[in-house]
């Protein structure tokens, strides 16, 4: 698998909340994006540690976990949150891919999304939990303008944790994936606002089967890569 990754600090942000982390091993390939509301103090510590946290457990997993076995590490995982990060809420979506079979799984919770680029565009597979679309309607091009799209009605939180939705997916040959934040799928890609002039931290994972030429575009240092040899962070470029 290959990836890249482009992050900004948004113009109205005080510090870029987004993270991600990526752990890539013979037979699978993993993927956890954060991104962490400015509610609180730690909201870039929040995000790289839950980033971290995650991405560690698969390494230290004897096979690769299934569904069920990452969401009940993680529902341990929130209850630390309450020692740390009382006050922070983030979105987070996670990408699992199975390189025998060509399955995949998504697992998400807040309004970060997967997309599909494609030559005419950007398809978006997933839905976003925010209060503009609360009914359970697919966010579309009507909800943009929509202020009620800032407010999550599902996140990531210390007082109780929140099971994210799954949905399977298939890796199809060329295929490239696309995990973003709200403010690359909604400000940059949806309302097409200038990059350089994004208020919100914006943040994407692009990921292909064939061969694209894996580097950090970042103002921050919030890619984490991972081997199953060994831990490494990858620093901002």
């Amino acid at each position: 698998m290959y990836w890249q990754w482009t992050s900004r600090q948004g113009n109205n942000r005080q510090s870029n909340n987004d993270a991600v982390a990526i752990v890539s091993g013979k037979s699978f390939f993993f993927a956890l994006l954060a991104d962490t509301a400015e509610k609180g103090s730690k909201g870039a510590e929040f995000a790289r540690y839950w980033a971290q946290t995650i991405a560690h457990f698969v390494l230290e997993a004897s096979e690769f976990p299934s569904t069920v076995q990452l969401i009940d590490y993680m529902r341990d995982a929130q209850k630390q949150l309450r020692t740390q990060y009382l006050q922070e809420i983030a979105s987070y979506i996670i990408l699992i891919y199975d390189k025998n079979t060509g399955n995949g799984w998504v697992l998400h919770c807040g309004d970060c999304r997967l997309g599909i680029m494609q030559s005419d565009g950007i398809t978006w597979i997933t839905n976003v939990h925010t209060l503009a679309n609360a009914n359970g309607d697919f966010f579309k091009l009507h909800h943009y303008n929509d202020p009620s799209r800032h407010i999550l009605t599902r996140c990531l939180k210390a007082r109780r944790f929140i099971e994210p939705d799954i949905q399977k997916i298939n890796f199809l040959e060329g295929t490239r994936w696309l995990l973003c934040t709200d403010g690359y799928w909604a400000e940059y890609i949806g309302e097409k606002k200038v990059w350089e002039q994004l208020s919100d931290d914006a943040s994407c994972l692009e990921i292909s089967c064939q061969l694209i030429q894996s580097h950090l575009n970042s103002d921050s240092k919030n890619c984490f890569n991972y081997s199953l040899v060994g831990l490494y962070a990858k620093t901002a470029t």
